[in-house]
């Protein structure tokens, strides 16, 4: 029973999640959009990959920043190369980021509260927040969504691991960790949050 109920919530905040921000699709490249991905010649090469890894986020643009974000320049590479500069595909991306933070975080309120329902509602509510439109449908806030999803994996598997102690998990946990960490610095606070718990 559960199971069918997990499926029909997840289906629904799948479906909601493109109703939403479909009209996102034909959005244009806004602020730093321009700098970080139309004029970053960068990110049209994948031999300039040691350099995204290495320096910080503004260093291969005409946007200076003291930021290290490498994932969020990499997922702008892995775009330029599907679609080029077709805005719809990283608009695509926002979403279905989005999407899958939103699933994430289902999960997550799942295993600390026990609850579907209220697990379903938390989801629905972080899917539908205009507060989150920005980080969508601006394109250079990807790193929002990104690191987001990498914390709330991250915390998933730990606290699976906790009650299986399934060495995969925290494997899985601190590779998740890490990899929040490479899409944005706000990730930094999860020590914290798996000390809270």
């Amino acid at each position: 029973m559960v199971r069918s109920i997990s499926r029909i919530h997840i289906a629904a905040i799948i479906i909601l999640g493109f109703t939403i921000y479909a009209n996102s699709l034909n959005g244009k490249f806004v602020w730093d959009d321009y700098g970080l991905i139309k004029e970053n010649a960068h990110i049209k090469d994948w031999r300039y990959l040691p350099r995204i890894i290495k320096e910080d986020f503004g260093s291969t643009g005409e946007t200076k920043s003291n930021f290290y974000r490498p994932l969020q320049m990499i997922a702008h590479m892995i775009d330029y190369s599907l679609c080029g500069f077709n805005v719809q595909g990283y608009h695509l991306t926002s979403i279905l980021l989005h999407i899958l933070t939103a699933l994430s975080l289902y999960f997550f309120v799942r295993l600390i509260l026990y609850d579907v329902t209220i697990s379903f509602l938390a989801s629905l509510l972080f899917l539908v927040h205009p507060i989150n439109t920005e980080a969508v449908s601006y394109i250079s806030g990807l790193s929002d969504p990104l690191s987001l999803l990498f914390i709330l994996l991250c915390l998933v598997s730990y606290i699976k691991y906790l009650h299986s102690h399934n060495i995969i998990l925290y494997i899985l946990a601190l590779l998740s960790f890490s990899l929040a960490l490479l899409s944005k610095e706000n990730a930094m606070i999860v020590p914290a949050l798996i000390l809270l718990y």
